[in-house]
């Protein structure tokens, strides 16, 4: 057994003895209630309405404070309250709302919020109308948040209104999402009704997709878990500058949610491994990784990663609500009776090849030429003899808080295809196996070197990739790219009958 074998061990041995521990203590309590993890990156939220607020704690089980005996009302009257509160921010003020009704109803008066109303963005206080503010019925609390998201929403779409003409992506979807705070939430629920949250360790933006890591989670064994869920943050509350408050209290919106026991994860249909851990795709996007020496008793996550393509991501963050996903409208297709060969020309990629955090090649194609089209398919190529170079092997380096390795049969491929009129039509950005070919695969007529196939394949149509390593220069070489697209896609998105 190797030096990192070993290690391995004794850490994931350690590892179950204290959740073993954990259980037994939750065991011999009769309440149920949110776990924590002893991650520093673990946090809990429990929303109001969709916006929830950082680190705040949840307890369902029965209360053990000697105050909560006597009520936090009677203790503390609402005038004190009300003073007390005039020192907190609005996200603070959330917090406390939690605590009992009377506190709620002392976080809803006026005059906490007025201490607010000339710090808040101008457009934000410009809509509340004189007679909004003197009127006893306005809620404070809630039209503040609601119209400094309904803005901040708008000022969003003003900085997306100018599209790249290569991708056909909005140009400023980077700077959107730094504007909203945004971060991600992995959530997993087992079957005790538990729940795991983790907020996202690093995140990283590329020309068409993010990518955002939880490197350290430290959960029960997979047969426990009964779903897993990735939801998207964003700030509500901002300064008069549209600077988000370090402290904001956040917007929860869905956009992954799927049940484990449908994966069937085990440790022989892994898409990649090493001596430490199996990875596994579960869906495009979501990379799962396995502590190899743990499936003996199930299997312990390691980590997890997550692509997120650009295309109406920022509408599912915007739209989505913290228990559903948003659900773009489907696309309709714009109908020609002129051109005969109408969806079938015309064609523009942008193709990338990356890590989860360093960009390995990319490319631009203006113009995809169609190789066939028959029962299959439509078969599109580029015409240049090569496609690029570059200078390092394809991989996927990982790591925990503490291990690291590289997968390397893995990569990350990211894939924009646009129609002839310059609409996102197929949009990818997952993790993909780099397979080496045997050399009774290759042509070596013209080149001599190590071949590798890249390829993905989904409902929409296949993407092959071919790289050649050449020692000599010690460079990869992107031989060629073909897409092939399903008829009936072809068929549908285009409203033709081929």
């Amino acid at each position: 057994m190797s030096r990192h074998s070993t290690h391995l061990s004794s850490y994931l041995k350690s590892r179950r003895e204290k959740t073993l521990n954990t259980d037994n203590r939750a065991t011999s309590s009769p309440s149920k209630s949110t776990v924590s993890t002893a991650s520093a990156s673990a946090v809990r939220h429990k929303s109001h309405g969709n916006v929830g607020t950082k680190n705040s704690n949840q307890n369902n089980g029965k209360p053990t404070s000697k105050f909560s005996k006597a009520g936090v009302d009677f203790i503390l009257p609402p005038e004190l309250v009300s003073k007390i509160f005039s020192f907190l921010t609005p996200s603070e003020i959330l917090v406390c709302a939690r605590v009992c009704k009377c506190w709620n109803d002392v976080s809803n008066e006026m005059s906490l919020w007025l201490r607010h109303y000339n710090l808040i963005p101008r457009c934000v206080r410009d809509s509340i109308l004189p007679n909004e503010r003197t009127s006893p019925t306005f809620t404070w609390k809630t039209e503040i948040i609601n119209r400094t998201v309904l803005h901040r929403n708008r000022k969003v779409k003003s900085i997306l209104k100018k599209v790249k003409p290569y991708s056909g992506l909005p140009a400023g979807i980077e700077q959107s999402l730094k504007f909203l705070s945004l971060k991600w939430q992995l959530d997993f629920r087992d079957k005790d009704g538990n729940v795991y949250s983790f907020l996202n360790d690093d995140l990283f933006y590329f020309a068409t997709s993010t990518t955002a890591r939880w490197c350290t989670i430290e959960l029960p064994p997979t047969p426990k878990l009964k779903s897993l869920l990735i939801s998207a943050r964003t700030a509500v509350f901002y300064h008069r500058d549209w600077k988000p408050h370090s402290d904001s209290a956040t917007r929860k919106s869905l956009l992954i949610s799927f049940e484990l026991k449908d994966l069937k994860l085990s440790k022989q249909n892994c898409a990649s491994e090493d001596e430490m851990i199996t990875l596994h795709t579960v869906q495009p996007g979501v990379m799962v990784a396995v502590w190899k020496h743990s499936w003996k008793t199930g299997g312990e996550l390691a980590w997890v990663s997550v692509c997120f393509h650009y295309h109406q991501l920022l509408e599912k963050i915007l739209r989505g609500t913290t228990e559903s996903v948003y659900r773009p409208p489907p696309h309709q297709p714009t109908l020609d009776d002129i051109d005969p060969f109408y969806g079938l020309q015309r064609y523009s990629a942008t193709v990338e090849l990356r890590s989860q955090r360093k960009l390995f090649w990319g490319n631009h194609y203006r113009e995809l030429y169609q190789k066939s089209f028959d029962e299959d398919g439509l078969v599109l190529e580029s015409h240049k003899e090569q496609e690029g170079m570059f200078t390092v092997k394809t991989s996927l380096p990982w790591k925990t808080a503490i291990f690291k390795n590289i997968l390397n049969d893995m990569a990350v491929l990211d894939v924009t295809l646009l129609d002839e009129h310059k609409a996102p039509m197929w949009c990818i950005s997952t993790a993909v196996k780099v397979a080496k070919l045997a050399r009774n695969e290759v042509d070596y007529t013209l080149l001599d070197g190590e071949s590798s196939l890249v390829e993905y394949q989904d409902e929409v149509g296949r993407l092959r990739i071919h790289l050649v390593w050449m020692e000599d220069d010690s460079q990869n070489l992107v031989k060629s790219l073909e897409i092939q697209l399903r008829k009936d896609v072809i068929n549908k998105w285009f409203g033709t009958n081929y």
